[in-house]
């Protein structure tokens, strides 16, 4: 298979190709082989817009410390895996790794890296749809090798690991088994099934570090389909596994996705406010364990904890016949932006209402008076200042003090 220079096009930026066909040059000058590989040359075969760009040498990835000019490269960053990450100068980056062998010398354990040869390397990766290669040389500009079958499982939709202790030895696997089933609708081979399921019941999600746990998560959490994923996860036991004992409700998790994705100021994916849905019937002891198990910060913890207990509180207050402007805006301040989108989502019609007005308007309304200006007016500084812009705010809540000659006016009446 060859993918056409048109077909890329479409897929590719004009400014990505270009840098894409100059590290191939850069390799070939120097006799090693290069080529795109795995996700990047599966969302090409799979026509999806491409932003991540990943390539593969046999060479010696520190040639390019030496090319910072012709590449117009800003920064370049190594890592312990011999891999590099080109940052540009236009903000692209490219990421490049020397093919490499890994060894597992215990479950749930990062590998031991070897340098290794092109055939070696795809054969370490995580399924069969991801160890596809691109040649990017003038040679072999847009040939496909396909060593595995991977071309076939695409074309079929399958997930498809390529040994039986992919998940013991990495069970970051299983989460991006899942996140790839549901981002593009494929399904499990059976044996890729079973060992996925002999995985989960074996405990090794367990063994793996918090932080390995939270960036898998987070990725997930900002898939478009994040809430297939997370039932998957649920159902299957994963979540369990780290602390959230009852499995998840399909008809609560709909609900919260069709609700947020009516606000109209939501433009980018709520980590948060997903966490704090998938821990909103768990118990104190249950949020904890998920907390440590999963590397939540503090902070994230302590939000999870705070609307287990407070949320009916919230809600029935915002639910009352009469609320003040000043009360809706008090009471939802000291939230993140991700709690009170949670909150819209398990609102009723009447506490909805308040909810989008603090959102579209309360939270910002800014009072336009300075600390130089209680100066002139000779206020002394001191805790004052903060009573006094306090005041001045829940005027402004309230309807009150359009301009800032009126909230000087204001505070020569009430704090002569």
């Amino acid at each position: 298979m060859r993918i056409s220079g048109k077909k890329l096009k479409k897929i590719l930026t004009e400014e990505t190709l270009k840098k894409v066909k100059s590290i191939g040059e850069i390799c070939m000058e120097s006799g090693y082989p290069c080529y795109l590989v795995g996700g990047t040359v599966r969302n090409i075969i799979l026509k999806v817009p491409q932003i991540d760009i990943d390539i593969v040498t046999e060479g010696n990835i520190r040639l390019f410390e030496a090319l910072p000019k012709k590449l117009k490269i800003k920064k370049i960053v190594f890592s312990q895996f011999n891999t590099a990450k080109l940052l540009f100068k236009d903000g692209c980056s490219l990421d490049i790794a020397q093919a490499r062998k890994e060894t597992y010398p215990y479950p749930a354990s990062l590998p031991v890296v070897k340098k290794s040869s092109l055939s070696e390397d795809v054969k370490r990766r995580d399924f069969t749809i991801n160890t596809l290669l691109m040649g990017i040389t003038k040679k072999n500009f847009g040939k496909i090798y396909d060593y595995l079958g991977g071309i076939e499982d695409i074309e079929k939709g399958i997930i498809r690991a390529l040994h039986k202790n992919s998940f013991i030895d990495d069970p970051t696997r299983i989460f991006r088994a899942f996140r790839f089933k549901e981002r593009f609708s494929f399904r499990f081979e059976r044996r890729t099934k079973t060992l996925i399921e002999n995985a989960i019941r074996s405990g090794v999600i367990k063994k793996l570090t918090p932080q390995r746990i939270r960036k898998e998560l987070f990725l997930l959490l900002k898939e478009k389909k994040w809430y297939k994923i997370v039932l998957s996860l649920s159902h299957n036991g994963i979540l369990q596994e780290l602390g959230i004992k009852n499995e998840l409700k399909r008809v609560i998790i709909n609900s919260f996705e069709k609700k947020i994705s009516d606000f109209i100021n939501i433009k980018r994916n709520r980590e948060l406010s997903k966490l704090l849905l998938i821990t909103e019937d768990a118990s104190e002891k249950e949020i904890k364990t998920f907390s440590q198990r999963v590397g939540l910060k503090k902070k994230e913890s302590e939000l999870l904890l705070e609307l287990r207990k407070g949320r009916k509180r919230i809600l029935t207050t915002l639910s009352k016949k009469e609320v003040s402007n000043k009360e809706i805006y008090w009471l939802l301040t000291s939230l993140p932006l991700d709690a009170v989108i949670y909150l819209l989502s398990k609102a009723t019609s009447q506490s909805r209402k308040r909810i989008l007005l603090y959102l579209n308007d309360l939270k910002n309304i800014k009072i336009k008076i300075k600390g130089d200006d209680l100066k002139k007016l000779g206020i002394k500084v001191g805790p004052i200042y903060k009573k006094i812009l306090q005041k001045l705010l829940d005027e402004k809540l309230n309807g009150k003090l359009k301009f800032k000659r009126e909230e000087i006016e204001f505070v020569k009446r009430q704090f002569k």
